[in-house]
């Protein structure tokens, strides 16, 4: 499911099975909850944040996925997101990665978004709390950069 340009958003208790992406995506989302989530054997990530959300809640969220069980990108490449930019205030609490999940991980991607005439958006993330998660064995928490091969220029807006 793909949430974009919205304010306001719940979802509680929804079990999210066999789905072939990102369960969950969403960008330039501001005040949503997601809790009470399931995921039964997800291709990739669980809950995927791109830029421009703020005031996210996600509680209680489970399940076995193929990638992260929540991942945060304020930037990533042009092929993998539909927006970019900070993502601010957000609370993920009570995860718990089944062990049946072949990749145990969360993402933490800021990055730096340069458009074609050299203008630049900073994608940083703000305000994150983190806790009582089980069953994540990595966290992943890198400045993410445009894809290039070495010797060529990376991707421009």
């Amino acid at each position: 499911m793909l949430f974009n340009n919205m304010d306001n958003l719940t979802l509680t208790n929804v079990t999210f099975s066999n789905a072939a992406g990102f369960a969950i995506q969403l960008g330039n989302v501001k005040n949503a909850v997601f809790e009470n989530i399931w995921f039964k054997d997800c291709y990739a990530d669980g809950l995927h944040l791109g830029g421009n959300c703020e005031n996210i809640v996600a509680r209680h969220i489970y399940g076995e996925v193929g990638d992260d069980l929540v991942a945060l990108n304020a930037y990533d490449w042009q092929n993998s997101t539909v927006t970019f930019g900070p993502i601010k205030n957000v609370i993920c609490e009570n995860l718990n990665l089944s062990p049946m999940s072949p990749y145990k991980a969360i993402r933490i991607e800021p990055g730096v978004y340069t458009y074609a005439d050299g203008s630049k958006v900073d994608c940083a993330i703000y305000d994150m709390i983190i806790k009582n998660v089980q069953g994540i064995k990595t966290f992943k928490m890198y400045l993410q950069t445009p894809p290039y091969v070495i010797g060529t220029e990376p991707e421009k807006g």
